[in-house]
């Protein structure tokens, strides 16, 4: 969330961006904000950012000479693209490709990163706003609007980018868990025993989404104790969850659905305090 105001030299400002985690402008939602774009009854609908970020000049795009990408827009661009271009006081008419803000609480579960699939893991994404390639955008942003606030390494093992790297982790981690108790919530609900398995099934498949998340990258080789345990209950989830989908009768399904949301609201107290959670994962 950062403490400096949006645009505020020497904060990383993600939540400018990236409110809450999503992908919504935070200075959208901000009635005093330019562009402020308000429902009709009043409450801020907020909107989504294009953004250059120059990842089509990363190494690893150039040597595989994937063609550049112009993203938002409809102008044919110099090199066969379409996309926008900028007027930049200095420099001249430019492309200045473009992309969507995304979403980042599901960010570890999507590798590989940016739209050309040039990154492949998540700390290798966080360390792209420390390279010469976002730079070059850095120096483009200077122009037009003054410093841009990103100031990062470009190392994906350096402690920062690991601790950024490991609360987006976490934060995937929480919406699996949070998908995985509603899977099984409804499975409990469901009318047949066919829908109480499939159902159970999908929660299976988040379980191991959030073990595989809180068990790679910056977290591979954690010794912290709460995580260690966070991911022995979510193995334990993942089971009672495979349980209940293949159980033959409802009484044994109902039984491993119980076991399963023990588990994994175990699992979620080990990540966070559930009454600082939106009241949907608190559940």
């Amino acid at each position: 969330m950062d403490t400096g105001n949006i645009g505020e030299p020497g904060h990383k400002n993600c939540n400018a961006c990236h409110f809450n985690g999503g992908g919504t402008g935070a200075f959208s939602l901000n009635p005093g904000a330019p562009g402020f774009t308000p429902k009709l009854d009043g409450v801020p609908r907020g909107f989504n950012f294009t953004t250059g970020t120059n990842v089509n000049a990363l190494p690893a795009s150039l040597a595989l000479r994937l063609p550049r990408d112009g993203g938002f827009g409809s102008i044919r661009l110099p090199f066969g693209s379409f996309g926008n271009i900028g007027e930049i006081p200095g420099v001249g008419r430019v492309p200045l490709e473009e992309f969507n803000s995304m979403s980042v609480i599901e960010s570890a579960d999507t590798a590989p990163f940016f739209h050309n699939h040039a990154v492949e893991t998540l700390e290798e994404a966080v360390a792209f706003y420390g390279t010469p390639a976002y730079s070059a955008v850095e120096s483009i942003g200077d122009a037009v609007a003054g410093p841009v606030p990103v100031k990062i390494s470009s190392n994906p093992n350096d402690p920062e980018v690991q601790d950024i790297s490991t609360f987006l982790r976490v934060l995937n981690a929480l919406e699996n868990i949070r998908s995985a108790l509603s899977a099984g919530e409804r499975a409990r609900q469901a009318a047949s025993l066919t829908d109480v398995q499939e159902i159970a099934a999908l929660g299976r498949e988040e379980a191991i989404d959030a073990i595989e998340v809180l068990s790679s990258g910056s977290l591979q080789r954690t010794q912290d104790l709460s995580l260690i345990l966070c991911r022995a209950r979510l193995s334990a989830a993942r089971g009672a969850l495979n349980a209940a989908s293949s159980a033959g009768n409802r009484a044994g399904a109902e039984q491993a659905l119980r076991e399963a949301l023990t588990a994994l609201r175990g699992s979620r107290e080990l990540l966070a305090d559930p009454a600082t959670l939106p009241a949907s994962f608190r559940k």
